[in-house]
């Protein structure tokens, strides 16, 4: 286990990703950052950290609680014959599992996305146990992905009008949870891991109301 680690908690509406965002005054972001050692991988040490969250997660969230990986993926250029046969052909989750990502297990959905510029791509959900969040939050950070728990069980939040309105902002990183802050009436807590190339210090975060953080902290 890597032993230098910070957890920290700050103000959502005070990160600059949101900038130009309307944020609540309520909603925190609670941080698990891990030192990484040279000898350890990225993939390693984040799992640690998802592993922190999923612990302090299992005291902390609802029977009723639903569990959700949402992401959208890379655009193509209807003109790209082959791109577009390409993607088309794969979809989003099998495109993400050829890279060799491992996906949590549960029900999956995917829909083609429409981009404002004339692209295309897919963006897709799958309903995994809380158990599995440490596999979801790995996406999160290689892809424009998110984890997401909602206060009931729905069955799709790619359809759902507020999810599906994500896709008309943009695809690349961090806009994903960019506008799924904007619905933060809507979940339970929005959560990502990041850490890349050779980032010395790596982690895994959650975004929430204050309230809810209050209840996760102490057990990280």
């Amino acid at each position: 286990m890597t032993t230098s680690q910070t957890i920290r908690r700050e103000r959502a509406r005070d990160w600059p990703i949101f900038d130009g965002r309307e944020l609540p005054n309520d909603i925190d972001v609670l941080t698990v950052q891990l030192r990484r050692r040279s000898m350890e991988s990225i993939e390693l040490v984040v799992a640690q950290a998802s592993e922190m969250l999923r612990l302090a997660l299992a005291n902390s969230t609802s029977p009723g609680n639903s569990f959700w990986l949402a992401a959208w993926g890379n655009p193509v250029d209807p003109r790209n014959k082959v791109g577009a046969y390409l993607a088309r052909r794969d979809g989003l989750w099998a495109a993400v599992e050829k890279t060799g990502i491992v996906l949590p297990e549960g029900p999956r959905n995917e829909a083609e996305v429409n981009y404002d510029d004339g692209s295309f791509g897919f963006g897709g959900s799958i309903n995994f146990a809380l158990n599995e969040i440490p596999v979801a939050l790995e996406l999160t950070r290689r892809k424009n992905a998110i984890c997401l728990a909602t206060e009931d069980v729905i069955t799709d939040p790619i359809g759902n009008s507020k999810v599906a309105s994500f896709s008309s902002a943009d695809y690349r990183l961090p806009i994903l949870i960019r506008a799924a802050a904007g619905e933060f009436g809507e979940w339970v807590f929005l959560a990502r891991s990041f850490g890349k190339f050779d980032d010395s210090t790596v982690g895994a975060e959650i975004f929430a109301k204050s309230e809810f953080i209050d209840g996760v902290e102490p057990r990280v």
